[in-house]
């Protein structure tokens, strides 16, 4: 509905009127971030190696993969997906490969990038969505 305003009082009407939306956006954009960095974390998951054998592991990495908010502001908010515990030794050396004792290297078993990946393609599509767009 229309709302008579005097033209002296535009300013602060278009500033109000723009400052909710700014408000609206940041937490379409806030609540989108943590949606995608769970389902992130899941798809990371998915994809970490475990142990074929189930003798010494037991999934031990793949349990302590994580999410956190590592800075969140009034205006930004940054999540991370990370291994916790002694687990996180293993991340560089399971996404690059490492060398073995007895010569020749592993092969690398890249699965954070899956996770990266399916954020870049995702998070812009959802923020729009939440805000209203198509």
């Amino acid at each position: 509905m229309a709302k008579k305003i005097k033209v002296s009082q535009l300013e602060k009407a278009i500033m109000n009127c723009l400052e909710t939306y700014s408000d609206e956006v940041t937490t379409a954009a806030k609540s989108a971030v943590d949606e995608i960095s769970d389902e992130a974390l899941k798809i990371v998951k998915d994809h970490a190696p475990t142990d074929k054998r189930k003798i010494k592991r037991k999934g031990k990495y793949k349990r302590s993969l994580k999410t956190r908010t590592m800075y969140e502001s009034v205006t930004e908010k940054k999540n991370v997906i990370y291994a916790s515990g002694d687990e996180y030794r293993l991340t560089h050396l399971l996404e690059n490969g490492h060398a073995l004792t007895k010569g020749g290297r592993t092969a690398p078993q890249p699965h954070f990038k899956y996770g990266d990946d399916y954020i870049n393609k995702e998070l812009l599509k959802r923020t729009i969505k939440k805000i209203g767009g198509k």
